[in-house]
């Protein structure tokens, strides 16, 4: 319970539906031809206090050797029992600790990551810790 009291402390309650300004660029990696630590689907799932209600978050990110990328972030109210899905289809290149995403409506989007301790099946994105599930 204590860990998902401090999710719940560290969550503004706000949607972070990640669009920010990049390279309009499209492709894969932008650096060595190692493969990008990135590839894999990955999933955070999150508490949010949102008011009046308990929120849970299950978030996904699949990126693929080609370039190809998927967000997908589904919302359950707990007091309704509702559920939200929203999917984005994207392209990606992977710059080092970044990530330049490209949505299919033109948005675009800049996502720090880093990979803790050479871990293959932890991610850290957006400061937010990911768990490798394919």
């Amino acid at each position: 319970m204590a860990l998902i009291g401090g999710l719940i402390i560290g969550c503004s309650g706000q949607a972070r539906d990640p669009l920010g300004i990049s390279d309009g660029d499209s492709g894969s990696s932008g650096r060595s031809s190692r493969p990008s630590p990135l590839i894999g689907t990955w999933q955070v799932v999150l508490l949010v206090e949102t008011g009046s209600d308990v929120q849970r978050w299950q978030t996904r990110w699949s990126f693929s050797a080609d370039g190809r990328c998927q967000f997908e972030r589904t919302t359950q109210s707990l007091a309704e029992g509702i559920s939200r899905t929203v999917k984005r289809e994207c392209v990606y290149i992977d710059r080092g600790q970044e990530a330049a995403v490209t949505f299919s409506d033109r948005t675009t989007a800049t996502l720090p990551y880093s990979v803790p301790l050479n871990s293959t099946r932890l991610l850290i994105i957006e400061g937010l810790q990911y768990e490798r599930i394919g």
